[in-house]
């Protein structure tokens, strides 16, 4: 019993005495002076995308501090997540555990129930659907099911790989890739801006980005003494590397360099970010989910009306009303979008890849009706513009769902994030020293919800998007026109 007590003493007293040297060292250390290159924090991605070693990483940390129940309540526990649903700065896809992995016709159950829609004029009893099986049909396809796509989307290749190699060991297909970006286009774009700016004065160019080069801060502690930190350094020049990194590279592949981020107030669909094959593959993809949500929305309905009639046979006795009501289901025509060669439902993978940033994405308006971000506003180049992207392709009636980490509450614990940003942007790839209150105020964002812990410095976030009366009164112009050609 002493030697028990003596070695959980020495133990206390070890433990006590290296965490106050850590934190004495940190208090202590001198800033870092060195300063992180745009490209050479995204290209930190690609090393930690390695055998994904960015989520063994964190995986205990994330426990340890509850984000990972954080994930499991947002895209689990509180039903949030449904339609088509894009997610920016997907990592090596963490968050597939939390996803359905399935559209809602994989369901051998479902499919038996769907025979009665497909060919009503010759329905067998045994497939017939009761009551039972209407409401299991829309637990099914409400509840557990309510994707008809998830893209994880993510700016540096590396991590796109990883997701393609998770999602092709556990569910055993090749996810659909979404075309990357036209590097041509992107390069000529760049040298057409560039080069009157060259012409004009090297010199006074090579200046300026030196003095972008270093930004910092100065912080004022409580006995008036003032120091300068150095916080988000940027080099500037990342459209000049990756002019270099393409004429290096004939073949122009985005896994081989970092496309950046044009500076243009356009809207990403609006930029030249694809070539012309490329925006017609995309085309095609929208009306092949476009397809998927009307099926699913046609069944929905069916169900529903199911559904009623039966609580009108419960509640009344009158026979003849029951026979009426009882009548076999009316046929629904699958959209051919959905079917093979043989004219048979095929399958539908639910997850889908993309390799773009979420400041410049070609999606169109209205695409989405979930957008997930997780950790990824603290790793964009303009994480106002992101969220202005992000509303942009999300519907008026979706969600944007983000869990953040950012500023916090206290002085002390900012000094310190402001101190130690450059070397955790050199090792992770992200500034942890951001204002989220401020960048999300700057988004216009409407929010729901808003959680915080860790100081007040992690965030748990329900939004709605961002839309102008324009943008609302366009969408609702769309929703007519479609309403009027399915009547037609």
């Amino acid at each position: 019993m002493k030697l028990l007590s003596k070695v959980i003493v020495g133990t206390s007293c070890v433990t006590i005495f290296c965490g106050t040297a850590y934190v004495a060292a940190l208090t202590l250390a001198p800033p870092p002076n060195y300063t992180v290159s745009n490209n050479d924090r995204l290209k930190s991605y690609d090393v930690l995308s390695v055998n994904n070693l960015y989520e063994k990483k964190t995986k205990c940390q994330e426990f340890y501090l509850g984000l990972s129940r954080w994930r499991r309540k947002m895209l689990r526990d509180e039903g949030l997540l449904r339609g088509r649903v894009l997610e920016v700065g997907a990592g090596c896809g963490g968050n597939y555990a939390y996803y359905p992995h399935s559209y809602f016709t994989e369901d051998p159950e479902v499919q038996k129930h769907l025979r009665r829609y497909w060919a009503s004029d010759r329905v067998e009893e045994g497939a017939r659907s009761g009551e039972n099986a209407t409401s299991y049909m829309l637990q099914h396809i409400v509840k557990e099911n309510p994707c008809d796509e998830i893209i994880l989307c993510d700016r540096s290749a590396g991590m796109v790989q990883s997701c393609v190699a998770r999602i092709q060991n556990r569910l055993g297909y090749a996810p659909y890739r979404y075309p990357d970006y036209n590097i041509a286009a992107i390069r000529s774009t760049i040298e057409a801006r560039l080069d009157p700016e060259r012409s004009s004065a090297d010199g006074a160019g090579n200046e300026a980005a030196a003095k972008t080069a270093y930004r910092k801060r100065k912080i004022v502690y409580e006995d008036g003494t003032v120091q300068e930190v150095l916080v988000t350094p940027l080099s500037g020049n990342d459209e000049a590397e990756f002019l270099v990194a393409t004429a290096e590279n004939a073949a122009g592949s985005t896994n081989d360099v970092i496309v950046p981020v044009l500076h243009n107030f356009d809207a990403g669909d609006k930029l030249p970010l694809l070539s012309k094959e490329d925006e017609a593959a995309l085309a095609k993809r929208e009306q092949d989910i476009r397809a998927r949500q009307k099926f699913r929305l046609r069944i929905e309905n069916q169900l529903r009306r199911e559904e009623k009639e039966s609580l009108v046979r419960r509640s009344t006795a009158d026979t003849s009303l029951n026979e009426a009501t009882s009548a076999k289901p009316h046929a629904l025509k699958t959209p051919n979008e959905l079917l093979d060669e043989h004219h048979n439902l095929q399958k539908q993978p639910l997850f889908a890849v993309a390799n773009y940033a979420a400041e410049q994405l070609p999606f169109p308006d209205n695409s989405f009706d979930t957008i997930v971000d997780m950790f990824g506003l603290c790793s964009f180049d303009d994480p106002v513009r992101a969220l202005r992207e992000l509303s942009r392709v999300c519907k008026p009636g979706g969600r944007l769902l983000l869990i953040e980490h950012g500023k916090g509450h206290t002085g002390r614990v900012n000094n310190h994030l402001d101190k130690w940003a450059p070397r955790h942007a050199k090792n992770w790839g992200c500034w942890w020293n951001r204002d989220m209150r401020r960048i999300i105020r700057l988004s216009g964002l409407s929010v729901e919800k808003w959680e915080s812990k860790h100081f007040g410095t992690s965030h748990y976030i329900i939004a709605k998007p961002f839309k102008s009366m324009e943008e609302w009164d366009r969408y609702d112009l769309e929703r007519k026109r479609e309403v009027k050609n399915a009547a037609a």
